[in-house]
């Protein structure tokens, strides 16, 4: 068994498609499995239990899963959501997944996924209003969506994260993240604060968490206003 503890995944699946049912392989990894034919009956489900993770496998469904997940987000907005496309399909737009993958893979590669998701398996995770980060996979999870970081940009955002609504220079980031004085050339900061911006902002360009302190650095902070918002 891999897992340590009980973890329940509601499985989500139609009767036929390109695939196989996961659920026999996911049985066998240890967990718990309750599998759902429609996305009706997943709903009802969930009125009865609280699973761990949901799995939605659309490779098994003539449908694309997307008005299913958007159901099922707004029926448990705080249990983690796994959508399975079949090969060559492409994301759909408005999906409201934490985590997209395509066949083929393999039960070892969902089985990561589901346990990326599990709160016992997911390491240091740093939460400021809506945003989450994943220290240790370095991923950052916001409304409902998951952004993969490189280890710089986690490394950024997480000094910024530690200190809420402090102004941090440019010599304090580059030497904390980059192990550095010298300052002659910041463009690499430049470029990660942009790409950190393009992960945790609606508009980059008019930055809301992480904003430019003419003169003296950055400041991270969560306006007032989302402060309770939903991850």
């Amino acid at each position: 068994m891999e897992t340590n503890s009980p973890v329940h995944i509601l499985l989500v699946e139609g009767r036929g498609g390109v695939s196989q049912s996961f659920a026999p392989a996911l049985k066998s990894k240890g967990y718990d499995v309750t599998v759902a034919r429609t996305g009706r009956r997943a709903r009802y489900l969930l009125t009865r239990f609280r699973p761990d993770v949901i799995v939605v496998d659309t490779s098994r469904s003539p449908s694309s899963g997307v008005r299913t997940c958007q159901l099922l987000r707004t029926t448990a907005p705080r249990i983690p959501l796994i959508y399975i496309a079949p090969p060559d399909r492409p994301r759909p737009p408005s999906l409201r997944a934490d985590i997209c993958i395509a066949l083929p893979f393999t039960i070892r590669k969902l089985v990561n996924r589901v346990k990326r998701l599990l709160p016992s398996a997911e390491g240091p995770v740093l939460e400021a209003g809506p945003l989450a980060l994943n220290t240790e996979q370095r991923s950052l999870s916001r409304n409902h969506r998951e952004h993969r970081l490189t280890p710089k940009q986690a490394d950024l955002l997480q000094v910024l994260m530690s200190h809420p609504g402090q102004v941090l220079s440019r010599e304090q980031l580059m030497k904390t993240v980059w192990q550095t004085d010298f300052m002659d050339d910041t463009r690499t900061l430049d470029v990660h604060i942009r790409w950190v911006r393009e992960a945790i902002e609606d508009n980059p360009s008019r930055p809301r968490y992480l904003v430019t302190i003419r003169g003296k650095g950055y400041r991270f902070a969560i306006p007032t206003d989302e402060i309770s918002a939903p991850r």
